[in-house]
């Protein structure tokens, strides 16, 4: 490279040389830079697929959630009517025995008159 400076148009040849071998180093700096950002692309284009599969379970377990609670409502009025007709139960129950008991009062009345009267 010295020699080719010494003249004039060896100067020029040399700085035409020296331009395309510093523009090689551009281009392969440029492509080990593109290949940094394919890199980053790539790892970000996963990040963001993961975090739609995080969406996606987490909408799933939402609705889950919605449905268990309807679910869950539904049992609590299927309860709520199961409670009402025990208690309807144990009232007709609570009525009977009273019945029950006014019979037995009113035969121990009849047997106590019969016995009166004997």
């Amino acid at each position: 490279m010295e020699k080719l400076k010494a003249s004039f148009e060896g100067s020029l040849i040399a700085t035409y040389l020296e331009m395309l071998m510093q523009k090689d180093r551009q281009r392969e700096e440029l492509f080990h830079e593109l290949s940094s950002l394919y890199t980053l692309l790539a790892v970000k284009e996963k990040e963001i697929e993961l975090l739609k599969r995080a969406l996606e379970d987490r909408e799933k377990e939402k609705a889950l959630v919605e449905e268990l609670r309807k679910e869950l409502k539904e049992k609590e009025k299927e309860i709520h009517k199961l409670e009402g007709k025990l208690r309807e139960k144990e009232l007709e129950l609570a009525q009977k025995d009273i019945e029950i008991q006014k019979l037995l009062l009113e035969k121990e009345r009849e047997m106590l008159s019969l016995r009166l009267e004997l």
